[in-house]
């Protein structure tokens, strides 16, 4: 008897399950539209058939519209399925299907979610800007009265700035947990102890979540820990800390940078300026001997550099590839290859710097396909972007007037002419080229299986699919015929704020550029050697952070893509040729004049790591 009245509840069960899908189905029906829980599932990409001119839209992987163009501007979608859009220069938040969750009334909308809580501002000629909090369905749960509002930290408080020029920590309601007592305050770490400053005051010390100074201000600045270290600056020299604030080793330094995952940063002696790696205990792994070292960035080799030339040392500090190059650009994480450059021209070089691709190309770069080896980019004689495999054949000729980049779903936007469209690592056309302006494709939440065949069986939707133009007579590329495994799409933490963001970059690697920051950036390494320092020089004041990392309708705010013309160009310059060739080259005769080679940078956050 038992076991019968389970399976009738069974049963009933199923019954109610296949009702509820059944009504969701209808209601998407005669309703029109999909209830929530059937967004597009995959990856989709903003994409506008003319810019800034209500023209812009999402599309899927196939070119499809998702969500069909009828705003000026569109960010990239969070992975909560939500994007900042712009609808008569005025941003608000929409949804997948495009419909508005905040509507365009504020004038600024962050594009950083936390604790899930998006901060939205609003500007007044006479109290300046003023932020509030809204929660994912659109309500404003904290009215806009801060002066500033941070990102939430691990234990949900953010700090926050009042109206009186005060700095504390408050929780997702906007209640005050910290009072707005101190000058200003960074994130809460893990351990439960955040860098703060008093009000009136030059040194920053720790604080817990009841306000009170655990570390006593003694520094000139402070970093969040991560784990059970945090980096400070004091008197000209930066050192490691624990969480009870004493000195983590006996040496300080000029610059230190942040650990990676294999417990290892690059940092600089402060004596005669030369580079080795550090771990966590503050002790020399790799003593300094180097003129500049970089990080290992997930795989198992660095380069450094040594007399103005670059090679790549292991974790041991040992040369494996002996430096002679005048510029390279990191191996990938699992890759094999690396792009080098020797004289002025560039080529592909295995681990043990063996030339596998001869170094006769303007400029080689890593594609941010991570995980694989994937593409290299080749700017060619003809002022135009290409791709080749790592054996250095082409994959697609340079038929492209920008630089592609892969994200983690394999595709990639191309420029052809004026107009963009999206190709796979093997060089085919996905989405022919039939837009103005596009964004990198993003993940969106997915959709339960039986609910979109059931909305699939009983829906009529219809999708505005964009032609592309005829095609140009241009060199059609051919698929290789083999291609490494995918692998997972790398994580990489994201510098918290404008200011940090900087001084990152100025501390722990100098001369180092990065091409873009999606998915992880690729480096290229200017080859000039640093002067060595006869004393650290202190970092800049520490700014009250505005708001960075929000979407505003000021004149010259970006959108979700930067344009071409801020992307900066790497500098070529020559280095001595190897001496370890078998035999000399025959010299090469004088090229004809060349077109100005791009220099590719760290793309402004969008208005994001």
């Amino acid at each position: 008897m038992d076991n019968r009245a389970g399976r009738l509840r069974l049963l009933a069960g199923k019954l109610l399950k296949n009702l509820g899908l059944l009504t969701a189905g209808l209601a998407w029906v005669f309703l029109g539209q999909p209830p929530p829980a059937l967004a597009a599932a995959g990856y989709v990409a903003v994409a506008c058939l003319k810019r800034n001119a209500d023209q812009c839209g999402v599309i899927n992987e196939k070119g499809d519209w998702v969500v069909a163009p009828g705003f000026d501007r569109i960010s990239d979608f969070a992975p909560n399925g939500l994007a900042v859009a712009f609808k008569r220069q005025r941003p608000g938040l929409i949804n997948i299907r495009g419909e508005w969750v905040i509507q365009p009334g504020f004038d600024q909308v962050g594009a950083e979610w936390s604790a899930g809580r998006l901060k939205v501002g609003r500007s007044d000629r006479r109290t300046g800007w003023r932020y509030g909090l809204a929660d994912e369905s659109g309500h404003l749960l904290v009215d806009t009265v801060f002066r500033e509002i941070q990102t939430f930290g691990p234990n949900r408080l953010a700090g926050a700035c009042d109206q009186e020029a005060g700095c504390g920590f408050i929780d997702a309601k906007g209640a005050w947990v910290v009072p707005p007592i101190f000058e200003e305050v960074d994130q809460f770490a893990e351990n439960g102890l955040a860098p703060a400053r008093r009000q009136g005051e030059d040194l920053w010390g720790y604080i817990n979540v009841a306000g009170k100074f655990v570390i006593p201000p003694a520094f000139d600045e402070a970093y969040p820990f991560d784990g059970d270290r945090a980096k400070v600056f004091s008197a000209g020299r930066y050192s490691l800390i624990n969480s009870k604030g004493q000195a983590v080793g006996p040496h300080k330094f000029a610059s230190l940078g942040d650990f990676e995952p294999g417990g290892l940063t690059p940092a600089q002696k402060e004596v005669d300026g030369l580079f080795g790696l550090v771990n966590r205990g503050g002790a020399w792994v790799v003593p300094p001997r180097f003129d500049r070292v970089f990080s290992f960035n997930g795989g198992k080799l660095a380069p450094a550099q040594k007399d103005g030339l670059y090679g790549f040392i292991n974790r041991s500090g040992q040369w494996v590839i002996k430096p002679s190059f005048g510029n390279v650009d990191d191996f990938e994480s699992r890759g094999r290859r690396a792009p080098a450059e020797q004289s002025g021209a560039w080529g592909l070089i295995d681990s043990e710097g063996r030339w596998v691709v001869e170094p006769d190309h303007l400029l080689l770069l890593n594609a941010g396909l991570g995980g694989f080896q994937g593409p290299v980019q080749v700017f060619a004689e003809n002022g135009r972007w290409g791709l080749m495999d790592e054996n250095g054949r082409w994959i697609l000729e340079p038929i492209l007037t920008a630089t592609p980049y892969f994200a983690a779903n394999g595709l990639s936007e191309a420029k052809v002419g004026e107009l963009y469209g999206f190709i796979d690592r093997f060089g085919n056309w996905v989405v022919e080229p039939a837009f103005r302006q596009v964004g990198i494709f993003r993940p969106v939440p997915e959709v339960p299986p039986a609910m979109a065949r059931a909305a699939a069986d009983r829906a009529e939707v219809t999708r505005l699919k964009v032609k592309a133009p005829p095609a140009a007579p241009q060199a059609r590329p051919t698929r290789p015929k083999a291609a490494e495994p995918e692998g997972p799409p790398p994580s990489s933490r994201q510098p918290r704020g404008a200011a940090r963001a900087k001084k990152k970059e100025a501390v722990s690697s100098p001369a180092r550029r990065v091409t873009r920051p999606e998915p992880r950036p690729t480096r290229l390494i200017v080859p000039d050697k640093p002067p060595k320092p006869a004393a650290a020089v202190p970092p800049a004041p520490r700014e009250k952070r505005p708001n960075t990392e929000a979407v505003q309708t000021a004149p010259g705010a970006p959108g979700y893509i930067p344009p071409e013309e801020v992307r900066a160009r790497p500098t070529r310059t020559a280095a001595p040729k190897r001496t370890t060739a078998p035999a000399p080259a025959e010299p090469r005769q004088p090229p004809p004049p060349q077109p100005e080679i791009p220099e590719i940078t760290q793309a402004a956050p969008e208005a994001e790591s």
